[in-house]
């Protein structure tokens, strides 16, 4: 019942955003959802959440705050399976270049960025009745393009790639054969937004 609920939502956060007229100078917030690492969860039986909001500090640097919620969870016949997953950080983006690639002139939130920062993320899983938790500390170095459908604001699409680099504080209790998950590496996406 959760998974239409959600997905409603979204498609209800997208009508309005589409209704609102953005104002005609240079965005100072930006609001975006991941809609690949939101919508493949619904589709394999989970619920997941990826979005982020980003505010301008003056000057070509800006703070991105990252929150993700990911939970699948299986059962039959007496057996079950399930994890979730929670992050949340904070980065620092440098824009490089405005729209153009115009290099030194770069406009709030918008262009060719790289950043670095930290997060925490919690994870935890069952099967059958034994269970796993993990804190785990990441640094994510991320680049990305942040690319306006018009101006320098309303909606926009912002492709990434970047390396997490992750510390697991937590222990497992699955027993022999069984390991929690690998919390660092290669990361991609595209974020779907709208800044004002």
């Amino acid at each position: 019942m959760r998974k239409p609920i959600v997905l409603m939502a979204v498609i209800a956060l997208a009508v309005s955003l589409s209704v609102a007229a953005p104002s005609q100078g240079n965005a100072s917030v930006a609001i975006s959802i991941n809609p690949f690492a939101t919508i493949v969860p619904l589709l394999t039986g989970g619920i997941g959440l990826s979005g982020s909001v980003e505010f301008t500090m003056g000057g070509a640097m800006s703070l991105y705050i990252p929150v993700d919620f990911y939970s699948w969870s299986w059962g039959t016949g007496g057996s079950s399976y399930g994890w979730s997953y929670i992050g949340v950080g904070a980065m620092l983006h440098y824009y490089l270049a405005d729209g153009s690639f115009n290099f030194g002139k770069a406009d709030p939130l918008g262009g060719l960025w790289a950043g670095a920062g930290a997060g925490v993320q919690i994870w935890s899983g069952n099967y059958w009745g034994t269970t796993w938790s993990s804190l785990v500390i990441n640094i994510p170095l991320e680049a990305g393009y942040k690319w306006f459908f018009s101006g320098n604001n309303g909606f926009y699409l912002e492709p990434f790639v970047g390396y997490n680099i992750a510390f697991g504080l937590g222990t497992s209790t699955w027993g022999t054969g069984w390991s929690t998950p690998t919390y660092g590496g290669v990361m991609y996406g595209v974020n779907l937004g709208f800044a004002f």
